[in-house]
């Protein structure tokens, strides 16, 4: 489209709509809305924020616990809370974890966290989260990944190119592959999010992400010159 579009979706505007899988869920009155990991290998822990939203009309008291699935002594003991009609509450916890198995992109560990809300003896929500422990930071001009040094060798393509994005699993995962077997270990995301499906695929294959956002475009495709774009940007 010549000058016509009036929003920043991205490299890939002529798949422009709804491009990722769509889900319709129900949820209890009382429910898990949110759930974040933090991991850090410096401190050897795990932080967990729950945001649990009260749809109902009435004050009503629930407790939350978890465990890690596949590491038994990592357990989020039960907590009680009480939250008013039609507010969302926030549950944290620091639980310190000295032995994880580190995900790094020779060896991407991958654990499950799994959430669950109470009313009283009845299970009312839960919910499973994958997480990899590890840690990215920099010091300087160097990256570290888990504590070790490393040197950023990365890839880029645009979304729909190739099959990168995860449309086709089968085809994205073998690309990837492709890549680490090119001692690839961080892929740039260009011109825009890709699909769901794709940050999956890397997290099991093993890949850094650079992730970034929808605002590619050019003078020709995107209407600029119209208040509405800058509205939308």
């Amino acid at each position: 489209p010549q000058n016509k579009i009036l929003s920043p979706v991205g490299m890939d505007f002529s798949s422009y709509g709804i491009w990722d899988d769509v889900f319709i869920r129900a949820y209890p009155l009382v429910h898990i809305s949110d759930v974040q990991i933090q991991t850090s290998v410096r401190a050897r822990t795990i932080k967990v924020k729950a945001e649990l939203k009260n749809d109902s009309a009435e004050t009503t008291e629930v407790v939350l616990s978890g465990s890690v699935t596949e590491a038994p002594g990592i357990i989020f003991p039960p907590r009680p809370i009480q939250i008013p009609p039609a507010q969302v509450r926030t549950v944290s916890y620091e639980i310190p974890w000295p032995d994880p198995k580190l995900w790094d992109y020779e060896e991407p560990n991958l654990y499950h966290l799994e959430l669950k809300l109470n009313s009283g003896e009845d299970v009312i929500d839960k919910t499973k989260e994958r997480f990899g422990f590890r840690e990215f930071w920099s010091e300087g001009i160097y990256f570290y990944l888990n504590g070790k040094k490393m040197i950023a060798r990365a890839a880029s393509n645009a979304p729909s190119r190739y099959g990168f994005w995860g449309k086709n699993i089968e085809r994205s995962k073998k690309n990837l592959e492709i890549l680490k077997e090119l001692n690839t270990n961080m892929f740039r995301t260009h011109g825009q999010p890709f699909r769901k499906s794709f940050y999956d695929l890397a997290d099991e294959i093993g890949l850094l992400i650079v992730a970034e956002a929808p605002l590619w475009n050019d003078e020709t495709t995107y209407r600029l010159e119209d208040e509405e774009f800058w509205k939308n940007y």
